[in-house]
């Protein structure tokens, strides 16, 4: 198994995530009822990239009886619609997560997304070869000016703050970008929609650990970008 970044940014992201949870709950702004419901939700997260890794290895996500299923379409969809579901079904979960993209600083949110500059590596592993090319210049390119731009803006809140609406639209672009990632994903695959078949094929995301990424690491930066939006427009109704 070759070397990848893919793990160690999943568990970064992770840790992120769990220390803005804490140091929400830590100043007094978060219950320890409603924290409980986003770690019950960040374990699910993990079972599921756990479930991902062992049917990748088995070799199940590389079976023709799997691929007829066009994973690619609907894997990556599902931990959105996953936490999603949640959100929408638990008010604890809902009110516990918007308070954490309240009070936590707003550079914090930005360098968060910065984290997808590391799209750098599937340019690198496109360019040596290993890569769906196509995959890399319509999906890699953009999620790494995303993140730069992500940089460029987390430094600047350090000194002074975005307007809501600003980071409202940001945020929306950071996860329509990545919205040709579903497509393009399934035409790399065997099957009807089959459009991209030099080597190699998209099948390279569906091996351990690359499969990470399409399956939780992608929908993860997507769902704190749709938070962040979600959250800033609640508060700009209310004025607050």
């Amino acid at each position: 198994m070759e070397f990848s970044m893919i793990p160690l940014l999943l568990v970064v992201m992770l840790v992120l995530f769990i220390l803005a949870v804490r140091r929400t709950e830590k100043v007094g702004l978060l219950q320890a009822r409603g924290a409980k419901t986003i770690y019950v939700l960040i374990c699910t997260l993990i079972l599921w990239g756990i479930s991902n890794t062992l049917l990748s290895v088995a070799g199940v996500y590389s079976s023709p009886s799997f691929l007829n299923l066009m994973p690619g379409l609907w894997l990556p969809m599902a931990p959105m619609v996953m936490s999603t579901g949640a959100v929408l079904s638990i008010t604890n979960l809902r009110n516990a997560l918007f308070t954490v993209a309240k009070y936590t600083p707003q550079h914090q949110l930005l360098y968060f997304q910065a984290l997808r500059i590391l799209a750098l590596g599937t340019l690198i592993k496109a360019y040596r070869g290993e890569f769906p090319v196509y995959f890399a210049v319509f999906v890699g390119i953009p999620d790494l000016l995303f993140g730069l731009s992500a940089v460029i803006f987390g430094n600047v809140s350090r000194r002074r703050s975005f307007s809501r609406c600003f980071l409202i639209i940001w945020n929306v672009v950071g996860f329509i970008i990545i919205l040709p990632a579903v497509p393009l994903f399934q035409m790399g695959l065997s099957g009807a929609m089959q459009v991209f078949t030099a080597e190699p094929t998209a099948m390279r995301l569906l091996e351990f650990p690359m499969v990470l990424a399409p399956t939780l690491i992608v929908p993860m930066f997507i769902l704190v970008n749709l938070l962040a939006a979600r959250q800033m427009a609640i508060s700009s109704a209310s004025g607050r």
